[in-house]
C-alpha cells in the first residue's frame, strides 16, 4: 500500500477541510470531546494561540516532519489522532496528550507519531485575553492518517 498522510487541522470558525488551523479549546465547536473547565467563555481569550509564521508555516512544518509509521503501514492502520497541548505564555507547548482517536484500528504508533511532531514544534504565539495579556491556553491538533490503495 502506498501511504498518504492527510492532515486535517481545524479552527472553530472553519468547516472541516484538508488543512486549516488547530482548534482552540476556548471555542470547541461541535467537538464534544473537547472540554476546558477554565475556558468556558470564548470572550476570555479573543486571540487564541497560533503557530508562529501562520497557517502555511504550520502546514509546512507538519508535512516536512510527519512520517507514516512503518508498522502502521504494514498493518493497514489509519484514522484520526488528536493531540491536546497547552500553549504557555512563553509559547512553549506542554501537557501533551492524546485526547481522541478513531478510525480503522487507530493505534499507539499513529498517536506516538502525532505526539512526536507536536514535541518537535517551535514555540507558538501565545493567547491573549480581553485585556491583551498573554495567557496560557489549550489547542487541539487533529492528524488524519490515511493509506491510499496501490495503483
Amino acid at each position: 500500500m502506498k501511504s498518504l498522510i492527510s492532515l486535517i487541522l481545524l479552527t472553530s470558525g472553519l468547516q472541516s477541510q484538508s488543512v486549516g488551523l488547530p482548534i482552540p479549546l476556548t471555542n470547541p465547536g461541535s467537538y464534544s470531546c473537547v472540554y476546558s473547565p477554565n475556558q468556558t467563555d470564548p470572550n476570555l481569550n479573543p486571540a487564541p494561540p497560533t503557530f508562529k509564521g501562520g497557517q502555511e508555516a504550520l502546514i509546512r512544518f507538519i508535512q516536512t516532519n510527519l512520517q507514516y509509521p512503518d508498522d502502521a503501514k504494514q498493518a493497514g492502520l489509519q484514522g484520526i489522532v488528536y493531540v491536546r497541548a497547552r500553549v504557555l505564555t512563553s509559547g512553549r507547548l506542554d501537557s501533551l496528550s492524546l485526547v481522541y482517536s478513531r478510525g480503522k484500528q487507530t493505534e499507539e504508533s499513529l498517536g506516538e507519531e502525532a505526539l512526536r511532531i507536536v514535541r518537535l514544534m517551535p514555540a507558538w504565539k501565545p493567547a491573549n485575553n480581553a485585556k491583551g495579556q498573554l495567557v496560557p491556553d489549550f489547542v487541539l491538533i487533529p492528524f488524519r492518517f490515511k493509506l491510499s490503495p496501490d495503483k
